[in-house]
Order: structure tokens, then sequence, then C-alpha cells
């Protein structure tokens, strides 16, 4: 298929037309690990209006998540069986928005990429992606030409996701992909020679680093982009639900010291303790958090 992005009917034609037996829908889980499933043609039109459940993501949602394809990624595996004989058992792969239901969210809707480092010694490159990354939505863009550039910007801002086109004219690039994971919540992609590309993913992949081979089509980058956006999406959810188990932990643990305070002081029980902080939250239209930081204060705790 040609550089244009194409629209869900018009890859049903293709599909039809070319003898395509199976797709593959390709996603993050819940800790930013690649999977896919496969579907059959005659699934594709249903699961193009109304998502494909996925029960393994259902974590604590109670409803599970549905896989929604991106037609615009949609490549043929050179890979698999068939590539090159037309009409016998050829494979597609299209990368997915996970929308759950419960949470009344969508990674697509996500802004985990609001903010892109382009590191590249090369002003077209920077140009070429900028106007690549613009069409995907991108918010803000900031580039730099060399590692050195590259590290000052991320010692002063965040940046959701850092590309770095290699070579650049200081370093090769290795260095200041590590450097970005490193130091920082960044998401990074590391562009390399194809011939190169083996070599860069057994210094880099283990910390975390995308390895992308060139030269690359728009249809390899956009797949990959959303790969990306897909993990950091995922990941700033778990860190959100962290937090807020961390505020639960934090909650708890100043709601038993007001009881102690108050077993201490007042000579309560603690179920009397505990009626009496539940009675206050609940008469004051304050949280229980709140009655027990009252009671810490008023004991000078």
């Amino acid at each position: 298929m040609g550089e244009m992005e194409y629209t869900s009917k018009e890859v049903l034609q293709f599909i039809k037309e070319n003898g395509i037996l199976e797709i593959r829908l390709a996603f993050c889980d819940g800790i930013g690990t690649l999977r896919n499933i496969s579907v059959t043609a005659e699934e594709l039109p249903q699961i193009f209006q109304m998502g494909k459940t996925v029960n393994e993501l259902s974590e604590q949602t109670s409803t599970a998540p549905t896989l929604h394809p991106d037609p615009a990624t949609l490549v043929v595996l050179p890979w698999r069986p068939g590539y090159g004989q037309p009409n016998y058992g050829r494979v597609v792969q299209m990368f997915c928005n996970i929308h759950y239901p419960d949470r009344l969210e969508s990674l697509k809707g996500s802004d985990s990429m609001d903010h892109i480092l382009l590191v590249s010694s090369s002003l077209n490159v920077t140009a070429l992606l900028a106007d690549l990354l613009k069409a995907q939505g991108a918010a803000r863009i900031s580039s730099a030409s060399h590692g050195g550039e590259a590290r000052r910007l991320l010692s002063q801002l965040e940046y959701s996701l850092v590309i770095v086109n290699t070579p650049l004219e200081d370093e090769f690039g290795y260095e200041l992909a590590l450097f970005a994971v490193k130091n920082s919540l960044s998401s990074v992609m590391l562009l390399v020679k194809g011939e190169t590309a083996n070599e860069a993913s057994g210094k880099v992949e283990n910390s975390g680093v995308m390895v992308v081979p060139k030269p690359i089509s728009r249809q390899m980058f956009y797949q990959a982009l959303k790969l990306l956006q897909a993990s950091a999406s995922r990941i700033q959810n778990l860190k959100t639900e962290n937090r807020k188990l961390q505020n639960k932990i934090e909650e708890i643990r100043m709601i038993d010291r007001a009881k102690c305070a108050m077993i201490q002081y007042l000579n309560m029980t603690e179920p009397q303790a505990h009626r009496y902080i539940e009675k206050q939250a609940m008469d004051l239209r304050v949280t229980k958090k709140e009655v027990a930081r009252g009671i810490l204060e008023t004991y000078d705790i």
C-alpha cells in the first residue's frame, strides 16, 4: 500500500481485493508490553463498528475494554506466509486504540504526547518529523541539533516524547537516548539505519528505548508513535492509580494516629474514636482525613 492514510472502508476493500485471510490487531497491555490478537476478514467490519472485546485487559474495571483498529496504521507483514503471492494467506497488521468503558477514556484522546523533543543534526529530517507529528495532533514540538543542546533542554523541561535521529554531530545518539530514559519520564524513540538496528537494540532496548530502523515509511512511523503513546498512557494510568493508593494509605495512617490521640487524651475506646471521626466528617461535610488532621493539630501531634 502507498504512503497515504486509509479509511476503514478502504481497508476493507483492500482486504477483499488482495485475499487477506488474517488481520493482526496490535496493542499495549497494562505494563506497556506489545501484544496482538488475530481476527479474520469476516470479523473486521463489525470490529470497526463495535470494537473487539479483550477480557485479558479487564484488570480492575468491571467492563472489559475494547480494541478499535486505526486504519491509518495498516501494513502488510512481509515475514508472514503469502507475502509476494497474491490471494494466498497474506497477513496485515493495524495498531489499536483501547477504550475503557468504566473509565470513560480512550488512549487515542490521551494528552501523553503533548510536548515532544526532536533531536537531529539534519534540518530536513527535523522538518519532516515535525510535519508528521503535527499531522497527528502534536501540541508542542521543540528541537535540538546535537546531544549537548538536547541534554540542556531535558534538564529544563519535561517532555512526553524524545525522538533522536542518529547520528548526531557530537555523538551517535545512544548515550542521549539512555540519558533521556534515566533522567526523565519521557518515552524515547531512536531512529537508526536499518543495518545497525540490531546493534542499537542490543544497547538500548533493555532500558526502554524504542529502536526504529531507517528508512521509515509514514505508516511505520505512525505505528511506532502509536505504540509509544499507548505505552506512555497506560504507564501514566498506573502512576495515577499508584498515587491514589498512596493517598489512601496516608489517610488511613492519619486517621489511626487521630484515634490513638483520642484514646490517649480522651480515654475513648477505638470503636468510639472511629464513630466520632465518621460522625464529624458527616456533620461537617468534610473528609475523615480532614477531621483527623484537625484532631492531631488540637493535640499538637
